[in-house]
């Protein structure tokens, strides 16, 4: 099957008007009239997918099955017996060349289902409990390590150890870095205290996720 970009037309029924969605690397089935887009793909290019139906939402929103774009524009979602789809149709040329286009799949990213890059970034978030895993409990577990590996000062003997692996000298200079972080997190009065707020702008993450930090 032809990997290939699609253009199909959203007519949008809050702003009145149609909008190019633009899908990269998607596959070609020439009997199917359905347009298959990855939700995680979507993600990745920094898209809100809502799948969960309105109807089993424990707080129904407008955001519910909806998909939230970086510009505002929501597209909601409607259901075709238990799949979720965006209505959608082929563009004519004219919208074709004066359309405004929105990217769903960024250009550069390949899909491939079975790639276990997903897999390890979700386990790496997570303790062998399941629990989410934080600045401060990262820096406990490395503060345990550092209890079974001493930290080493001496620039001859740091030399060695990257002439050995630079990986090494690395990762002991992480932990010595990791070290006067907690320190300093630890010393820190509460009027140095980042709030989620902040956290979430620095780290270019979604303010939920800031605040379990």
């Amino acid at each position: 099957m032809p990997i290939v970009t699609v253009a199909i037309a959203y007519d949008c029924a809050i702003t009145g008007k149609t909008f190019m969605l633009i899908i990269y690397n998607t596959l070609y089935i020439k009997n199917m009239t359905q347009n298959f887009v990855p939700p995680i793909m979507m993600r990745l290019h920094g898209i809100q997918v809502n799948e969960c139906p309105k109807f089993l939402s424990m707080n129904p929103s407008e955001s519910d099955h909806s998909i939230l774009l970086p510009n505002n524009l929501r597209i909601p979602l409607s259901l075709h017996g238990s799949i979720s789809y965006i209505p959608s149709r082929l563009p004519t040329m004219i919208e074709c060349n004066n359309l405004l286009n929105i990217e769903l799949i960024l250009e550069y990213l390949t899909w491939d289902p079975h790639c276990s890059s997903f897999a390890s970034q979700e386990s790496n978030m997570m303790n062998h409990d399941g629990s989410i895993i934080t600045i401060y409990s990262l820096i406990q577990s490395m503060q345990q390590e550092m209890t079974d590996i001493p930290l080493i000062e001496n620039s001859q003997t740091s030399s060695v150890l990257h002439e050995i692996s630079p990986a090494l000298n690395a990762r002991t200079r992480f932990l010595k870095s990791v070290s006067h972080t907690s320190s300093s997190l630890t010393q820190s009065d509460k009027k140095n205290v980042i709030d989620h707020y902040k956290l979430a702008k620095n780290w270019k993450i979604v303010t939920e996720t800031a605040k379990k930090t």
